[in-house]
């Protein structure tokens, strides 16, 4: 894919303590690809415990010669949250506490981090994973006993996709693909491990997993949304009307800057005719009007087929008379353009992006080819 885009413990004490429902969490042989009405609420516990553990420490830790108990013993103090060793992977014998390392670690997770690579040997590579509420260090083979199925609803990301862009492949498939192959690869089954399992239905993901595993595929769709352009843009319009005491040679400054155009309203030069603020889907035309039924000012906006810049289109009518000016904008970006009709100056100014406040920032980039003024017929 190409994108610009619970361990049936081995510790009986815990098995002893665990609720029914543990069941569970046991890795099915046939994955059931049903709908689930919500999440299992003992997956949800488990992964909120690993959300915690990317909580900073009230102060970053630096551990010199420290021994893993005394790190794992520092995360306790922080979180509340036991933290034991899979006796399946390392044995009963103990001695994992005397290991000793050195690390600095501004969260929980990167201290377990560094205690699971220090007890980690040419056999085993251990990972902190979650069963019934204790953390754990244990292995991958481990740590698929600690499955569960949980749900992820990809239609908000599906919406994100741009239409115009033809070069990447956003079918269920490939976002199955993409989580196989940048989430532990080599511990899904269908890569040849004997790990999860990840199944479509609909626009829905269901994915068989360890909690630890859940934690990393909900930070890794998380990162990939943030990627991807928002799905709806705030479009800040800004139609003004230049005096004709200003001089020819400072139109390119107040097109070229919006704080030179905040400047020149302040002092009378121009009059704010205009200052429409539109909200719409980002790959749909969008429209609004404002105004009376003699004047009025009409401002449409639409995705330019084959790019990745708008088409603005603003037309005022004044007293029956109408004039009109079209220019391309693109997404953070400001462009402005002046409209000369019938001896009057009209700038329109274009912004893009969902920024916050009112009118367009006064340092916000000009586009680097502003339309030269326009002549009305």
């Amino acid at each position: 894919m190409t994108f610009p885009m619970h361990l049936a413990i081995a510790l009986s004490g815990v098995l002893a303590s665990a609720p029914l429902s543990l069941a569970q969490h046991a890795a099915s042989p046939t994955p059931p690809v049903t709908m689930k009405a919500s999440e299992d609420p003992l997956l949800a516990a488990d992964l909120a415990l690993l959300a915690r553990l990317d909580q900073p420490f009230a102060s970053p830790k630096t551990f010199k010669d420290a021994t893993a108990r005394e790190i794992v013993d520092a995360v306790r103090n922080a979180t509340g949250v036991l933290v034991e060793v899979d006796r399946r992977v390392k044995g009963d014998a103990g001695g994992w506490e005397f290991v000793r390392l050195d690390c600095q670690a501004t969260t929980p997770r990167q201290a377990l981090d560094a205690v699971a690579a220090a007890l980690s040997d040419a056999v085993n590579s251990l990972k902190v994973d979650v069963a019934a509420g204790l953390l754990m260090f244990t292995n991958a083979e481990s740590g698929s006993r600690l499955a569960a199925v949980r749900h992820y609803d990809m239609r908000p990301l599906l919406m994100r996709r741009d239409p115009r862009d033809e070069s990447t492949d956003w079918s269920m498939q490939s976002l199955e693909d993409y989580l196989t192959e940048t989430v532990d690869p080599e511990t899904w089954r269908d890569n040849g491990g004997d790990g999860g399992w990840i199944r479509s239905l609909d626009t829905t993901l269901v994915i068989n997993a360890s909690p630890a595993r859940h934690h990393a595929i909900i930070k890794t769709l998380a990162a990939l949304e943030a990627s991807l352009p928002s799905p709806t843009i705030l479009w800040q319009v800004r139609v003004v009307e230049i005096s004709n005491e200003v001089p020819p040679q400072d139109l390119r400054i107040v097109l070229n800057s919006g704080s030179e155009l905040d400047a020149l309203i302040a002092t009378n030069g121009a009059k704010l005719v205009s200052a429409p603020r539109i909200v719409s889907p980002r790959f749909d035309r969008a429209s609004m009007k404002v105004g009376s039924n003699t004047d009025t000012i009409e401002v449409a906006i639409e995705p330019v087929d084959g790019s990745m810049a708008f088409s603005v289109e603003v037309r005022e009518t004044r007293i029956g008379v109408t004039r009109s000016l079209s220019l391309l904008a693109l997404d953070g970006i400001r462009s402005a353009a002046i409209l000369e009709s019938n001896g009057k100056r009209l700038l329109v100014e274009v912004l893009g992006g969902g920024v916050a406040g009112g009118g367009v920032p006064a340092d916000a980039k000009m586009n680097a080819t502003t339309p030269e003024p326009a002549k009305a017929p």
